[in-house]
């Protein structure tokens, strides 16, 4: 279902796709011609990301034309400015599941850095999983005095 003010850009080196400026991927609608010299014609199909990258499900993938691609890079590609050597795809509001183009840009590895810390996103002091005690009881951890 359409969404009100969607817009559809190409994707950058893949011309049978289209990302909208909602963060959403479709292989537009186009006529193959078969070895056997017939002809199918293909309609505009939306692609249904999944959820992938190392801590799994850190970010939305789609498969284009046999690589997995980030969407979020598709839409800031598609509607963002070139991409400036040394940056990389910022999510402005720390939610990595937002892919609108008004939520993406390109930035520095320190800008994102920042921006995780900025969210609460990062696992730093009584949030990291071997960090202080999380008013668990330590003397199952130390030893009885003597």
């Amino acid at each position: 279902m359409p969404t009100v003010g969607e817009v559809w850009r190409q994707v950058l080196n893949c011309p049978n796709y289209e990302v909208s400026n909602c963060g959403r991927v479709r292989a537009v609608a186009r006529r193959r011609i078969h070895s056997n010299s017939t002809c199918k014609d293909s309609r505009c199909v939306v692609l249904k990301p999944w959820r992938a990258g190392p801590k799994r499900g850190e970010y939305l993938y789609v498969r284009l034309d046999g690589r997995n691609r980030r969407v979020n890079v598709l839409v800031v590609e598609a509607f963002g400015p070139p991409k400036p050597d040394g940056t990389e795809c910022r999510h402005i509001d720390g939610d990595r599941f937002n892919n609108n183009a008004s939520n993406l840009c390109w930035g520095t590895r320190r800008e994102n850095i920042d921006d995780t810390i900025r969210h609460g996103r990062t696992t730093k002091g009584e949030r990291h999983p071997l960090g202080k005690d999380h008013g668990r009881d330590c003397s199952v951890y130390s030893p009885a005095p003597s």
